[in-house]
């Protein structure tokens, strides 16, 4: 039997990756003789998670079962929602939908839903996990967000699929990459590495110039900081930040250019705290029990914060206190900021996954 791993793999972006792999990891390690099958991935993204590309025509065609892996793309951004819909019925809707009507049985673990102001997005979201055999959502939100479109639904909550690992899993993923390429990008010296990582769009834009500028303006100013800007999506063009900072002279302030999860793994692990604007690098710097601030553009990012209680180093963008965020980043590099350290009831809930996972595969 061949499984069909479905998500938003298509960008190579670090998140979707790091989800697609452990996915595939699991079902590799517990069921070998299932062919794995991710719906059209990019080359780097199938070479890393080492899994078999398959286009959704063709997943419709082969009638085999399909995991909805975990990934925020079932809840709209705060922005631009006429094009992520449009996106949405393209990458996952048509291709959700064409395996409802066709009985292909399908699971949705791990996933993140809401809010959908639009019906057009609503309806077909509800009628697809209506139908599928197992729903797990990742945080009592998305699970809120549902029961408030169609309340009879059966969903369970659990949490991102990425919280079911240890820090010894990220660490055992970062060794992936080439023992030469981590020699040369980690940390060597007694400095205080801070990751800058901070993607976005231009609506977003003055704020995170404000953040770049400001870090920038304190590592300056210390003798004990280095600055590692990061992306976590290999772009034709580079991130806006990347352009934000790349004339200014100073050793202490480095560019790096995305490859793949190991590597900006890697740079999580030998670092002292993260800044970041996304939800899966700071899901791993929290594994890691590194000191993190988020300056999200998304909802999805600010759950899992409340998910963890720690509000407190949380300052969504689009309303963002400029006094509060520079506290912040001050606090980071005078050491004054706790790191996060994750309650177990939080892995055990992204554990959960794995065991409807069993399930679903093991009732087909």
């Amino acid at each position: 039997m061949s499984i069909i791993l479905h998500g938003s793999f298509n960008s190579n972006n670090f998140g979707d990756t790091l989800l697609l792999k452990i996915f595939a990891d699991y079902i590799k390690n517990k069921y070998p003789y299932h062919e794995i099958f991710a719906t059209n991935t990019s080359k780097n993204t199938s070479e890393f998670c080492k899994v078999n590309t398959i286009s959704v025509l063709d997943a419709l065609r082969c009638h085999q079962p399909i995991v909805f892996c975990g990934g925020g793309y079932f809840g709209e951004p705060p922005h631009l929602i006429q094009r992520w819909s449009l996106n949405l019925w393209r990458k996952h809707l048509f291709f959700g939908l064409g395996a409802k009507n066709q009985q292909i049985p399908y699971a949705i673990l791990g996933v993140g839903l809401g809010p959908l102001t639009k019906w057009w997005t609503r309806y077909p979201i509800v009628s697809l996990i209506r139908d599928a055999k197992i729903c797990a959502l990742r945080d009592k939100e998305s699970v809120n967000y549902l029961h408030s479109y169609d309340e009879t639904i059966n969903c369970q909550q659990v949490a991102d699929p990425i919280l079911s690992y240890c820090s010894s899993d990220l660490i055992k993923i970062s060794n992936m990459l080439n023992p030469d390429v981590i020699k040369q990008q980690t940390n060597k010296t007694s400095t205080q590495k801070i990751i800058l990582h901070i993607p976005g769009r231009y609506e977003n834009a003055e704020m995170r110039r404000f953040i770049a500028e400001w870090i920038v303006l304190l590592t300056k100013s210390r003798n004990d900081v280095e600055l590692v800007v990061l992306a976590d999506i290999s772009l034709k063009n580079r991130p806006d930040f990347f352009s934000w900072l790349s004339n200014i002279d100073d050793q202490r302030i480095r560019i790096v250019e995305y490859l793949n999860p190991s590597q900006l793994l890697a740079e999580i692990i030998d670092s002292y705290g993260v800044i970041t604007t996304k939800l899966h690098v700071g899901i791993c710097g929290a594994i890691l029990g590194k000191r993190v601030i988020s300056f999200p553009f998304h909802a999805k990012t600010h759950r899992f914060y409340e998910q963890i209680k720690r509000t407190d180093i949380c300052q969504p963008l689009n309303i963002l206190n400029q006094v509060k965020a520079k506290e912040l980043i001050l606090n980071l590099i005078n050491g004054k900021l706790e790191p996060i350290i994750l309650d177990e009831s939080i892995r055990q809930d992204s554990l959960k996954i794995w065991s409807l996972l069993d399930y679903f595969l093991e009732s087909l």
